[in-house]
């Protein structure tokens, strides 16, 4: 394979699949199973993944219940699948697209998947777990900023003891990536390397949150020939220059070294990709779905009421 080199190797661009080549799948029970790639997405909580799934099912993918879970289908179990697992699962089902919102499989089987994976900046998405985990989302917060409401900045004053006190969650990202990982393991530069490598070798796509509606679009366009984009989940763009102290921000990207550089990393990665496209695609704007929709509509009401 050939690379390119930026400060960790970049892959190559992955073969065009807009009309998905079948594959032969190499698992040992399935020896004579032929079948397309299933398109599996790795889907980080609080990092666009109900967006994702809706837009999957908006273009014609068939997926699990419940977001698009693979552990939502009893043959996958709640652990990180095995390849034995993956290999039954696929045999078993005849979904198009499957999200895992828990940790990395410890071996993605690569020749059953076409896989991508959306990151967002690490501590807008500590903040947004945190304004769904304190209920501050749906009360004090359902529309305002802590700058325009004082119910909203007392809210958001307890993140930072909230967030300290669950040691789980700090380098949440990575701990996801390695996949297996105990979540009370001290994390060190290893574990910061193997999880960049991860990233690199394992994903088809790697996606930003930030960048999503001009470059995410024009990646998933291109290679899944998807052309409709929904805009699901919350309709709150949590913004942590906006909503936290200096300080707080500062405690944070510290606790998160290594989402934070994880993060950097997923951008130059993605922008390679961009870069490699050899045309841009016209795309009709993001549409917000009926379920965000009716979201809207509850929070303009709890906002009269407060």
């Amino acid at each position: 394979m050939i690379s390119i080199v930026l400060f960790l190797v970049l892959p190559a661009l992955s073969k065009h699949v807009i009309t998905r080549q079948e594959q032969q799948v190499s698992c040992s029970n399935l020896p004579t199973a032929i079948r397309n790639k299933t398109i599996y997405f790795h889907h980080i909580p609080k990092s666009g993944g109900s967006t994702i799934c809706a837009t999957a099912k908006a273009n014609g993918e068939n997926a699990p219940p419940k977001n698009c879970r693979w552990h939502s289908v009893a043959s996958i179990g709640s652990a990180p699948p095995t390849t034995t697992t993956q290999c039954n699962f696929i045999a078993t089902t005849n979904f198009t697209f499957v999200a895992n919102e828990e940790y990395m499989p410890v071996e993605l089987q690569q020749d059953l998947f076409f896989s991508f994976i959306l990151l967002r900046n690490p501590i807008d998405r500590i903040v947004s777990h945190y304004l769904h985990a304190s209920q501050c989302m749906f009360t004090v917060c359902a529309v305002e900023t802590p700058s325009e409401s004082a119910a909203c900045f007392e809210c958001m004053q307890g993140l930072g003891e909230w967030y300290m006190a669950r040691t789980s969650l700090h380098n949440f990202v990575t701990r996801r990536l390695l996949g297996g990982i105990h979540d009370d393991t001290v994390l060190n530069r290893t574990h910061l390397h193997t999880a960049k490598e991860r990233l690199r070798d394992l994903f088809d796509l790697v996606l930003i949150l930030e960048e999503f509606e001009d470059s995410g679009r024009q990646l998933l366009a291109y290679y899944l020939d998807w052309r409709i984009f929904l805009r699901d989940g919350t309709h709150r763009n949590s913004n942590a220059k906006q909503e936290l102290s200096e300080d707080t921000q500062i405690l944070l990207m510290s606790v998160n070294k290594y989402d934070m550089e994880v993060y950097a990393y997923a951008r130059s990665l993605s922008h390679v990709l961009m870069k490699q496209l050899p045309r841009k695609i016209s795309l009709p704007p993001i549409i917000a779905s009926d379920r965000l929709n009716k979201l809207k509509q509850r929070l303009a009401k709890v906002k009269k009421s407060v």
